[in-house]
């Protein structure tokens, strides 16, 4: 085969060739950019937020803001929210209960981001800044490792519907009266009692109760109207009647024999 014969056969082949890998070559060009090599990205600097300990951006939450009038206790005399002088609520996180404490007093005006009601008067906060504008620290884990206070059993109390107060979720929870007390109740008990239980009404309650550094609360077990129409209070979370689990008599079925 002449020189000239052997390149002619060698620019067909790779014509041939070209034709072939045409299609593949093709669809390589629609694979998608995840499936190429990973493309280094500097790494952001450590943000004010995460310094505070909020691993997530919290800007695009809306901020409400205000001056406290005072701080509303749980039944264990925790810190459940910071109540404002126009009667916003902000639900404080079980973490930041300590900083609150020891940071929010009545009269200090302060700023939160969270989620809000429509009406933007409760706010579930993630972010709290004191009246010099520096966030709270969360410390969630000597919350937990603390024991609540003893409450007193068998106190009463009575006064005039003033709010309704809200769990951490957002649920009615109770409310307060005119000389301050924060009576608990459950949202059903709430829904229960709306035919009379409503701002401005009188109130009577039955609990255990404590004087928290942030007034008195009670987890209420009789509610009502007046002293002589007082009615228990279904709670939700009491255990069945019956043995004790772990007990040999709780495995026994009721009328079986058994």
């Amino acid at each position: 085969m002449t020189q000239r014969a052997r390149h002619a056969r060698t620019a067909a082949t790779r014509v041939g060739t070209t034709r072939a890998l045409g299609p593949l070559l093709a669809c390589l060009w629609l694979v998608p950019a995840a499936h190429a090599a990973p493309v280094a990205r500097p790494v952001a600097a450590p943000s004010a937020a995460g310094a505070t300990g909020a691993v997530f951006d919290l800007s695009p939450l809306p901020r409400v803001g205000g001056v406290v009038r005072r701080l509303v206790p749980s039944p264990t005399g925790e810190v459940m929210s910071i109540l404002l002088t126009d009667n916003t609520q902000i639900l404080v996180p079980r973490g930041l209960g300590p900083d609150v404490a020891t940071h929010i007093v009545p009269g200090a005006r302060i700023s939160a981001r969270g989620l809000v009601t429509a009406d933007q008067h409760l706010m579930r906060a993630f972010s709290i800044d004191d009246a010099h504008g520096h966030p709270l620290q969360d410390d969630a884990e000597a919350v937990a490792t603390r024991p609540p206070p003893p409450a007193t059993p068998g106190l009463e109390f009575g006064g005039r519907y003033a709010l309704t107060v809200f769990d951490r979720n957002g649920h009615p929870a109770g409310l307060i009266l005119d000389d301050g007390t924060v009576v608990y109740l459950s949202a059903a008990e709430m829904a229960r009692n709306a035919a009379w239980l409503r701002p401005g009404s009188p109130v009577v309650a039955t609990g255990s109760g404590l004087d928290s550094p942030f007034g008195r609360t009670v987890e209420a077990s009789a509610i009502g109207p007046s002293h002589d129409a007082l009615a228990p209070v279904i709670r939700a979370d009491v255990p069945l009647p019956g043995a004790a689990p772990g007990t040999a008599a709780y495995d026994l079925i009721a009328g079986s024999g058994h």
